[in-house]
């Protein structure tokens, strides 16, 4: 008979699963497959972690301090998780060290800070925020935002902060926060020639006013190469007039590396004389995927339940591979994403166009009214719900952001689900 695992096995395996399902997270909150109820299910299981950690009390903080020593991604989340449940401020201290010595692990602890209660981590945040570490200071910005408490006269000093980081991220609050009343400062905030930081202030802009500027800026970054390309694409599309957003859809697709702006731009507006462009766009492999997660935001059509689906083409080859000399070792960003069957949605197209209107902007198959958006809050993938929570936050200007990537059980209670 196989012997019982030991509380130290058992605990190092609590540790491990909490780090290792953190990194499914960040991709899940992302991804085309995911819903809230599939979101809610994985985060069940980091919480289920998380929680005999905090039960098996110093064994577990031994073992996230013995992953932070490995640098195993998700130590940090978990060792934090784990410091701010046990109320020990030497804890505390070694994770917060950990992010000045080694700040691009911020985002691990930032979203420790927003995984925990309010409660337990808004003491620590005025002091966070006064850190040397920019790191440090950019984390406490990130730990109100996300958990969308106002950090008051944090957040203007933040806006003035030396280091474009941190003014950055302060910029982004502002638009998800609905400080309105702080456009002026982020105005000001974003004079560097920092991208980011002239990004973040008109992404802000947009949401908070539609500004004109601003959407001009974003259209400019939407032009552009860069990582902000696609949602610049996609906020700049939901502020114009669909009259106006169809023939800059077409200079985008112009471009040579603009097609993908041009789809995120087309899914965004959500007018359905878009669909028969889309399902051309669908002809090509390279964009194919995505040209149906498009259709499908803007008609609500399910490829899969539909049986719209078809095979990968036989051409076609993404991420690494086998071959030892082949340099592309980035992932198929793609790969969550079904192959559209063209011509059976062309078919379906045929038989359905009518009940569309031309000019009249859609998400997953319903006109835009706060209704529908709130409905796909609660039933839409993830991509879908963070578009209905940008839209509903344009149409009562000064509102907060609902946040989609918060922990399922957090925005469900929100939800009333």
């Amino acid at each position: 008979m196989a012997s019982a695992p030991s509380l130290a096995a058992v605990v190092a395996r609590y540790a491990e699963e909490a780090a290792f399902l953190w990194t499914q997270r960040t991709l899940a909150v992302h991804a085309p497959h995911y819903n809230l109820l599939t979101l809610d299910r994985l985060d069940a299981r980091v919480e289920a972690h998380l929680d005999g950690l905090r039960l098996t009390a110093d064994a577990g903080w031994e073992c996230c301090r013995y992953l932070l020593d490995q640098a195993e991604p998700g130590a940090l989340f978990a060792a934090t998780a784990t410091a701010l449940a046990s109320r020990d401020p030497a804890r505390w201290k070694h994770c917060t060290e950990r992010v000045e010595m080694t700040p691009e692990v911020r985002d691990e602890f930032a979203s420790a800070l927003a995984w925990m209660p309010f409660e337990s981590v808004q003491a620590h945040l005025p002091a966070l925020a006064r850190a040397a570490s920019p790191a440090l200071r950019r984390a406490a910005i990130a730990g109100w935002a996300l958990h969308r408490q106002d950090p008051g006269e944090a957040l203007s000093l933040a806006l003035r902060d030396p280091e474009p980081g941190v003014r950055a991220r302060a910029l982004r609050a502002m638009g998800e926060l609905g400080r309105r009343d702080l456009l002026d400062l982020g105005g000001e905030a974003a004079g560097s020639r920092d991208d980011s930081c002239q990004y973040w202030s008109a992404w802000a802009s947009a949401l908070l006013v539609g500004d004109e500027g601003a959407v001009s800026h974003l259209r400019t970054f939407a032009e552009a190469s860069g990582s902000h390309r696609l949602r610049a694409a996609a906020l700049a599309a939901r502020r114009m007039d669909p009259g106006l957003a169809a023939p800059w859809r077409e200079q985008l697709a112009a471009h040579p590396d603009g097609i993908g702006a041009a789809l995120a731009a087309a899914a965004a507006c959500g007018d359905p004389s878009a669909v028969p462009w889309l399902i051309e766009c669908m002809s090509r492999f390279d964009v194919a995927r995505p040209a149906g997660e498009a259709f499908t935001q803007i008609t609500g059509v399910d490829l899969e339940d539909l049986q719209m689906v078809g095979s990968k083409p036989e051409e076609f080859e993404a991420g690494p591979t086998e071959d030892p000399d082949d340099e592309n070792v980035e992932m198929d960003p793609d790969a969550d994403l079904p192959w559209p069957d063209m011509g059976k949605i062309r078919a379906w197209w045929d038989r359905s166009s009518s009940i569309f209107i031309a000019g009249t902007r859609y998400l997953v198959g319903r006109p835009i009214r706060t209704a529908a958006l709130k409905e796909a809050l609660r039933t839409a993938r993830q991509r879908q719900r963070g578009a209905a929570a940008i839209e509903l936050a344009m149409r009562d200007p000064g509102s907060r952001l609902f946040e989609v990537r918060a922990p399922g059980f957090r925005q469900r209670r929100a939800l009333g689900t």
